[in-house]
């Protein structure tokens, strides 16, 4: 970078700064990556000055219609074609995060306001915006459909022959390929659509997406967990870019008031992909993980027994339990995990009846709680309150407060579990039903001392929102019940200080922008859940690849996570590795490797702090056995970091070489190589030539390698 241009990207940061009150004058403090994130904020408020002005003012001669990025039908009609005649108003206010704004658009003849609150980072090159519609008139308002909170023609400006590449992920279906991603260069002229399965928000395609043209690109995380739709198409000149609800035509009743997805945008300039999701990593960290008492809220080291009584059918109580807690507890395990083990079995047909098994836990499951907080640990209880099956308490007491679906909609709508026929949704879109589920979870936490709540969501919930709307409220049923999901998150967050919530949907299938600001996913796929059966030692590698594969794959987006792991072995244990990670099954026989447990705990705990770092796929990321793996962890606030390396069970490759990034080629470092097993290398000096190309050479199949490097201090 040249003297003028970072003289320029400075003044770019420094104007920034004032503008949000929060300048920093302190020139020594200067980085490239501060320059370079000062061109993308220049870029992203060019992009929103534009989006989010005043629709009579912004249009551009000859421009085909409206710059908002927004739209929508009222009455048949195309919204650009009408908004700039409703009456505006808008409201600006500094914030710490950055600019707080709220447009406000009234149609003066029916009363229909749409308001479209914003914030505009100060520090980072990234938007995040919601609109709310209410009808403020006397009448039912025209019909509202195709409602798509994000709609611009022209987000990305690209060359006419340069490619586009859309970066989209798998969702999580319990294969060997949840999160996967996939760089598909668009086609000009052809649109590329992407919604989830059944109404879960990542159930096998994933809300997240990185879009790179000819200069940088946008993340764009939609925010919605229910049944989403994004839809991408390139151009000769430019791409457009629509997302929100799959389905909407409705209209609203006198005081009614809804929402649409929200919307986040980050933008990203360059030709790097992982710079972007890195600046993404970084926004979420800051902005959207939740906190504990000032402190990011990190998946716990957990140990569950759910394999016994879910796969095996072998039923627990209080006293096998207790032992199971003190046994985690010697191994270093931070939390113990109550997942569907303590109430009527089987969990799948009991759904609503929430009370403990009287024979079992004679005592409720405060003792649980007890013991785990006398050892220091943490609380985990499992819970799936919004599904309630036939014949249960919930269904029999409460049945004014659940949605149905009938036959024709099982069988129009994909069902993945046996037993959906039979079960309901307490409906969280009516305020009293809300009021009720929010109040008894409230109960348990405070009786029986809950640290982490657990939510799991086993059923598809769109045939249930569908069967209860009408022709002419299409949509309806599930926005509220979607922001009805929302509070009641909200709400047990606020009544319970400390509390987390772990949140889980046969999986990783619940996974947005929405849920990971108020929940991390401490299981992010059942597949070795389901897979019980494979849970043999020969099987390990097996499963370690797919954990290899989901781990890089959600953090692209989503920084804190948990893995899972049975088999204790470095290979497995590594490939499973996350900010979290949990022990299930059965941990009590004495043959369970105690020794190796308590090992990778330790070192998982002490590569902890690069998970809120940089990431790097160091090689191509698949679902083949005869391939190798690395990916690279960097803090540079700490000048260190970490790189694992896995040679899959099937590769005859005994050495790679990959090249790492941040790295000094003028400076020394301090290096550790770690084999397949859990005791540290001796640190080595070396130069940052030498390390920044590195060659590794693992001998076994499967094996694993992981490199600690850190800055020679002068």
């Amino acid at each position: 970078m040249t003297y003028q241009k970072r003289i320029l990207c400075w003044l770019i940061v420094f104007i920034s700064g004032v503008q949000a009150g929060i300048a920093k004058a302190d020139a020594s403090a200067f980085s490239s990556a501060d320059g370079q994130r000062a061109i993308d904020i220049a870029s992203l408020q060019k992009w929103a000055g534009g989006a989010f002005a005043n629709p009579c003012t912004n249009a551009s001669p000859g421009q085909s219609r409206l710059r908002v990025p927004f739209s929508f039908k009222y009455n048949d009609i195309n919204s650009d074609k009408f908004l700039d005649i409703w009456e505006y108003s808008t409201t600006r206010e500094r914030t710490e995060r950055g600019l707080k704004q709220i447009n406000r658009y009234k149609d003066p003849n029916s009363g229909l306001v749409l308001e479209c609150e914003i914030i505009e980072y100060a520090d980072m090159a990234a938007v995040d915006y919601v609109c709310y519609l209410t009808n403020t008139g006397d009448a039912n308002t025209p019909i509202i459909e195709q409602l798509m909170p994000l709609d611009t023609p022209d987000l990305l400006e690209v060359n006419k022959n340069d490619a586009v590449v859309l970066r989209w992920s798998n969702g999580d279906d319990g294969g060997n390929d949840s999160f996967l991603w996939h760089d598909e260069k668009l086609s000009t002229g052809v649109s590329r659509s992407f919604s989830p399965i059944g109404g879960r928000s990542s159930n096998r395609k994933f809300p997240f997406f990185n879009l790179k043209g000819t200069d940088g690109g946008w993340i764009i995380a939609v925010g919605w967990t229910g049944q989403w739709k994004a839809e991408f198409v390139r151009e000769a000149n430019h791409v457009s870019v629509c997302a929100g609800m799959e389905k909407t035509c409705f209209y609203l009743r006198p005081g009614e008031r809804v929402r649409t997805p929200r919307i986040v945008m980050l933008r990203w300039t360059g030709q790097d992909m992982m710079y972007g999701h890195n600046q993404f990593r970084q926004l979420m960290l800051k902005y959207y993980i939740p906190r504990q008492q000032g402190q990011l809220a990190v998946p716990p080291i957990a140990h569950t027994p759910c394999e016994e009584p879910l796969i095996h059918n072998r039923l627990t109580n209080e006293l096998k339990e207790i032992a199971a807690i003190r046994k985690l507890a010697s191994m270093g395990a931070e939390a113990y995990w109550a997942d569907a083990v303590w109430f009527p079995h089987p969990f799948t047909t009991n759904a609503g009846n929430w009370y403990c098994r009287p024979e079992d836990f004679p005592r409720g499951l405060r003792p649980l709680a007890d013991e785990a907080h006398r050892l220091g640990r943490k609380f985990i209880l499992w819970f799936e309150p919004e599904r309630v099956y036939e014949g249960t308490e919930f269904d029999k007491q409460y049945p004014e407060f659940l949605l149905r679906a009938n036959k024709g909609q099982f069988e129009k709508i994909q069902c993945i579990y046996s037993w959906d026929d039979k079960s309901r949704l307490i409906n969280l879109g009516n305020p009293d039903a809300r009021k009720f589920i929010t109040e008894f979870i409230d109960r348990c936490i405070k009786k029986w001392q809950v640290d982490v709540y657990r939510q799991d969501f086993n059923i598809e919930p769109l045939r249930f929102w569908k069967a209860n709307d009408t022709d002419d409220r299409q949509g309806v049923t599930e926005m509220k019940y979607i922001e009805g999901l929302y509070i009641f998150w909200s709400d047990l967050l606020k009544n319970n200080p400390g509390l987390t919530i772990d949140n889980c949907a046969s999986g990783g299938r619940r996974i947005d922008i929405e849920t990971c600001s108020m929940s991390y996913p401490l299981w992010r796929c059942d597949r070795d859940d389901i897979a019980g059966e494979l849970k043999v030692e020969a099987n390990g590698p097996l499963m370690a690849m797919s954990e290899q594969v989901m781990f890089s794959g959600l953090a692209l987006y989503v920084p804190f996570q948990g893995g899972q792991t049975w088999d204790m072995h470095p290979y497995t244990f590594r490939s499973a590795m996350a900010s979290g990670i949990v022990l299930p099954g059965n941990i009590m026989p004495d043959n369970f490797p105690s020794e190796l447990a308590r090992a990778g705990i330790e070192e998982l705990k002490g590569l902890r702090p690069f998970f809120e770092g940089d990431i790097y796929p160091l090689m191509k990321l698949t679902i083949d056995q005869d391939a190798w793996y690395a990916y690279q962890l960097d803090r540079p606030d700490m000048k260190q970091g970490y790189i694992f390396f896995f040679r899959r069970l099937q590769s005859d490759i005994i050495t790679c070489e990959v090249e790492l990034h941040n790295i000094d080629s003028e400076a020394q470092y301090m290096v550790s190589i770690t084999p397949e097993t859990y005791k540290m290398g001796k640190w080595k000096q070396v130069s940052g030539g030498d390390l920044k190309r590195i060659r590794m050479t693992i001998e076994q199949k499967p094996g694993s390698a992981l490199l600690r490097y850190k800055l020679k201090q002068k």
